[in-house]
């Protein structure tokens, strides 16, 4: 395993570098050909102010390398978590496509079974009213919400059909009429 080098290091290092290339630039004090004119005489401040400089500048060329990487490493990040929420889109169409089809076979299967086995028709409302048989005694919230389901889905349609209303009012009528034939009480009570 490779250890990392620290900041310190780095900065060290690319001193090195910068003095080694300065040092190249330099010419030479023995050197007779070559005339500089623009050589001047260099105080310690000004020695001091380049040296500065240069670490400043070291400083700029690690912070902007950082930066660079960071950023990389963000936009890299920010695609993995794009490609992973596509991935997870996709997967759960492709569930819920499953899934649709599953619950359509069933359908169909449940559809042919029951259209074409009296047997199995049989059970299966035996098994469905026992169901609702259970939870209506066992269950009070259970029977309040079917009461009133019940009571809001007739009055809505005898608002609305006429056919169910006439049809209703002709059943009360030979519901009346019959009691009052065959119960004597309710004969008795009617008349006073």
């Amino acid at each position: 395993m490779v250890r990392k080098k620290s900041t310190l290091s780095k900065v060290k290092k690319r001193k090195e570098v910068y003095k080694r290339q300065l040092k190249a630039d330099a010419i030479p004090s023995d050197c007779v050909n070559f005339v500089n004119k623009n050589m001047q005489a260099i105080s310690s401040d000004v020695i001091k102010v380049k040296e500065q400089f240069d670490d400043y500048k070291i400083i700029k060329d690690i912070i902007k390398k950082l930066v660079s990487k960071v950023s990389r490493l963000d936009n890299e990040r920010k695609r993995q978590l794009q490609i992973r929420k596509q991935k997870n889109i996709s997967e759960a169409t492709i569930n819920n496509e499953i899934s649709i089809l599953k619950h359509t076979r069933q359908r169909i299967w449940f559809r042919k079974k029951y259209s074409h086995n009296i047997l199995f028709r049989k059970q299966k409302n035996e098994r469905v009213t026992k169901y609702f048989r259970n939870k209506y005694h066992n269950n009070n919230d259970f029977r309040e919400k079917q009461k009133a389901r019940v009571q809001t889905h007739i009055l809505v349609k005898y608002r609305s059909n006429t056919n169910f209303r006439a049809e209703n009012n002709e059943r009360a009528k030979i519901r009346i009429l019959n009691k009052y034939h065959n119960n004597t009480k309710f004969r008795d009570e009617y008349r006073e």
